[in-house]
């Protein structure tokens, strides 16, 4: 059986080649102008641009899509955060105070001059030389501690290191909060992947409405050629009296209908190609040709339905995307319910001073110390709280799990549309190719009547405006069949 492509394309380049001059005793018919610009449509131009090309190109500069990554990108640093949040919290405290002057009181008042002379002379009065000693240096100490100040430093420094760390935290809240941030940085990833099929998608429609914007284009094209080739033989025997004027009449109105067409057509073709360069980021001047080769069309996808939806519900970046929120939702709704408990902290410290206050008498040198402790808080508030942030947690991850549930039942039905389109573009393909066969015929027959004069031109007419709705509606079919494949590929996923 012959491809409707490549009927298509015969059918065109044949009505150009067989209209020469025909046999003696008939009517001759201009030749229709080349089919090349419409075989080239179809057949692609070497080395231009394809759909998965042009879905790559899309990828690289759509701002939608960086906007993904950059969202990514922060969902990547909030886990990095969280990991963070886990370890003992470190802090080194630097501090220099600069202090007024203040008298410092004495411990012990100096006594009465006549009160330690007289001790004196009562010592001096003791016999034995040994214990006169003695009570003379307990006399000479108890001097020397009167009068006793406590020195004032006015320059106080202090480097301190602490390390506090709460395994009630770390298990209850931030345990959780670490699992919730890196399921949200999975679902970012799986949106980016999502709107970089769409992306995709998008650029892939676009290309092929440029595709059947530029075919529609080259066949109103070709239309008014023929019309206008008919229109100039009509007159021609208008002119030799042999044909009524009205015929003439007739094409003329019928060629500016076609020229009506094609201006519509190039008006269409001219904003299908604006919309494909702005997703490609293309310049005006930046040379925009089909590579793709509507002639080879795959054949149709026959894996079971049942495959096809497990393997869009795995693999389809929404349903990742909504699968990791859900679960970064209930840990979430984890880390929030942990705050309810009671807080123990363990904190260790040291300080290096000058003067270290916990040196008695202070000292104008570095010391250092250390200190230790362990902290048990506990507040209703906070638990209340906590208790109810928990629950706006979990009824948030319910509408997800809903979302998910609805997003499945979506996507199983988008499937089957789209391969109820796929095979239905086929079948709509080849009943285009049979209609075009037929409308040829009917032309091809109805075209030699009326060189030899026994129809009207408004019987030629008829024939064209069927014929070149045909090969329309094939040209359209054929890249519907490239549209419908492409989209069940993009449903399926990722």
């Amino acid at each position: 059986m012959v491809h409707p492509l490549r009927a298509l394309s015969v059918i065109v380049c044949a009505a150009a080649l067989g209209a020469a001059r025909p046999a003696a005793g008939q009517q001759a018919l201009p030749p229709e102008p080349p089919a090349a610009a419409v075989e080239r449509l179809l057949t692609g131009t070497p080395g231009g641009l394809d759909a998965d090309a042009a879905a790559l190109r899309a990828r690289r500069r759509a701002p939608a899509l960086a906007g993904a990554r950059a969202a990514a990108e922060r969902a990547r640093a909030a886990a990095e955060e969280a990991l963070v949040a886990l370890l003992p919290r470190l802090t080194l405290t630097a501090s220099y105070t600069r202090l007024s002057e203040v008298e410092s009181p004495s411990f012990i008042e100096p006594p009465d001059p006549a009160a330690v002379a007289e001790t004196r002379a009562l010592v001096a009065q003791v016999q034995d030389p040994a214990v006169r000693a003695l009570l003379e240096a307990q006399l000479d100490r108890e001097l020397a501690q009167t009068g006793f100040r406590f020195p004032v430093i006015l320059n106080q420094r202090v480097v301190r290191a602490a390390a506090r760390w709460s395994p009630t935290d770390a298990w209850l809240r931030l345990g959780p909060t670490l699992r919730a941030a890196r399921a949200e940085e999975a679902a970012a990833r799986a949106r980016e992947g999502a709107e970089s099929r769409e992306v995709g998608l998008a650029a892939v429609e676009a290309f092929y409405a440029l595709a059947t914007a530029r075919a529609a284009e080259a066949l109103a094209a070709l239309e008014v050629a023929e019309v206008r080739s008919h229109r100039d033989e009509a007159a021609r025997r208008a002119a030799e009296g042999v044909l009524a004027r009205v015929e003439v009449e007739l094409l003329e109105v019928q060629l500016a209908l076609a020229r009506l067409a094609l201006a519509r057509a190039t008006a269409g073709a001219d904003a299908a190609d604006t919309a494909l360069r702005v997703l490609l980021g293309m310049d005006p001047d930046e040379a925009l040709a089909s590579g793709e080769d509507f002639t080879a069309i795959a054949a149709p996808d026959v894996t079971p339905r049942a495959e096809l939806e497990a393997a869009a519900l795995q693999g389809r970046a929404e349903l990742r995307a909504l699968r990791e929120g859900l679960r970064a939702a209930r840990a979430r709704a984890e880390a929030a319910q942990g705050g309810a408990w009671p807080v123990l902290a363990l904190e260790l410290g040291a300080d290096l001073a000058n003067p270290n206050p916990r040196i008695i008498p202070a000292q104008e040198e570095w010391r250092a110390t250390w200190d230790a402790s362990a902290t048990l808080s506990w507040s209703p508030n906070d638990a209340a709280t906590a208790s109810a942030q928990a629950e706006a947690r979990r009824a948030e991850a319910e509408e997800i799990a809903a979302e998910l549930a609805t997003l499945q039942d979506a996507v199983r039905t988008e499937l089957g549309q789209l391969r109820a389109e796929a095979v239905g573009a086929r079948a709509a393909a080849e009943a285009a190719r049979e209609g075009l066969a037929a409308a040829d015929a009917v032309y091809r027959a109805r075209a030699a009547a009326f060189r030899q004069g026994t129809i009207s031109a408004r019987d030629l007419v008829q024939a064209q405006l069927e014929r070149a709705q045909t090969r329309l509606e094939l040209a359209r079919a054929l890249v519907d069949v490239r549209l419908a494949d492409a989209r069940l590929r993009a449903a399926v996923g990722p």
